[in-house]
């Protein structure tokens, strides 16, 4: 993923871009057995964030707002595992098994290391 935060030394040349690129055509072709197919459950304050950056879809709506959400990730890929951590109680892994108990694991090791470092 190309972000401009990411990139040091930018200049300006005269050099054109004159490949256009459709995004349904990219595919993760490398990742394809890897993915792993994600329901969660989610606060609505936080619709909008999985709507950008989980890059999938409301499956079903709360009358309170709150819904549920469906996207697929290579399941080893950090940044959809680290912004579902960000919502912090706001969201709630549903499916698969594997990614709950992963997500209580981290969460456990997180904790533990915060209790280690007060008893310093």
């Amino acid at each position: 993923m190309f972000k401009l935060v990411r990139m040091d030394n930018l200049r300006a040349t005269e050099i054109r871009n004159t490949k256009d690129h459709n995004p349904s055509d990219i595919q993760m072709k490398d990742n394809k057995d890897n993915m792993v197919h994600i329901k969660l459950y989610g606060k609505a304050n936080i619709k909008a964030k999985c709507r950008e950056y989980l890059n999938g879809r409301v499956t079903q709506e709360f009358e309170n707002g709150d819904f549920e959400f469906c996207f697929s990730a290579p399941e080893q890929e950090t940044f959809w595992y680290g912004v579902v951590l960000s919502f912090g109680n706001k969201a709630k892994i549903l499916e698969p098994q594997e990614m709950k108990e992963r997500i209580i694991r981290t969460c456990k090791e997180i904790q533990m290391e915060y209790e280690e470092s007060t008893e310093e």
